[in-house]
């Protein structure tokens, strides 16, 4: 059974089911763009994703198992199934100039397998397109990368496409190891180079601990 819809993350909610055992999975999203659901019709074969283009996507998932024999009650911790993706720029000329920055996913799409452990072949070609409205005080820009759930660090890799008026002004790629519920930054110059190549110092925060408590 699966079922969607919108909840308040400090709501209780009542769900009516015969006796017997039970797997959950609740995931949460801030965004009223759907999910991407697989078409599976038993729980080890089902899974989410979700696309690249939401930049600002916040997901959160938990999984539980459960016996039904009478009225009870359980709180489920939903933990973070993304995570953030920072560039930082380091660059002493003006980088106002720049009015947008494409960027793709080089990696295989993400998958969240509640109750399995799978990895994907597939890859999602659709390209997330920022405009930075960079200034002397912020030379930065973030966006959210759907992770699912991971106990190691998986690859993760970028191709950035930089736009001047329009016009293609330089081509990169950035990529790392990273796992869900993680900040990583990349830290360099964007159009500064030395020799033509670029050298991004990549720091983590793999401390980014956060949980949303829901009653059910």
């Amino acid at each position: 059974m699966v079922k969607s819809g919108v909840l308040d993350s400090q709501e209780a909610f009542d769900v009516e089911l015969p006796n017997g055992s039970y797997y959950l999975s609740l995931i949460a999203k801030n965004s009223t763009l759907p999910l991407i659901m697989a078409e599976a019709t038993d729980f080890e074969h089902f899974y989410v994703t979700n696309s690249f283009a939401e930049r600002a996507a916040e997901l959160f998932a938990g999984r539980d198992t459960f016996e039904v024999k009478g009225a009870t009650e359980r709180v489920l911790n939903l933990n973070r199934i993304y995570s953030e993706v920072k560039l930082t720029f380091t660059d002493s000329e003006d980088l106002s100039v720049i009015d947008s920055i494409q960027v793709e996913q080089l990696h295989p799409v993400f998958h969240y397998y509640p109750f399995m452990t799978r990895s994907s072949d597939q890859f999602d070609k659709s390209v997330l397109t920022v405009f930075p409205h960079f200034t002397a005080a912020n030379q930065s820009f973030t966006f959210n990368q759907f992770m699912g759930y991971y106990r190691d660090n998986t690859a993760i890799k970028y191709q950035f496409r930089v736009f001047r008026e329009g016009k293609l002004l330089r081509t990169f790629e950035l990529g790392s190891e990273i796992r869900n519920n993680v900040q990583i930054q990349f830290k360099g110059k964007l159009l500064e180079t030395a020799n033509g190549n670029l050298g991004f110092q990549v720091v983590k925060n793999e401390h980014w601990d956060d949980n949303i408590v829901i009653e059910y």
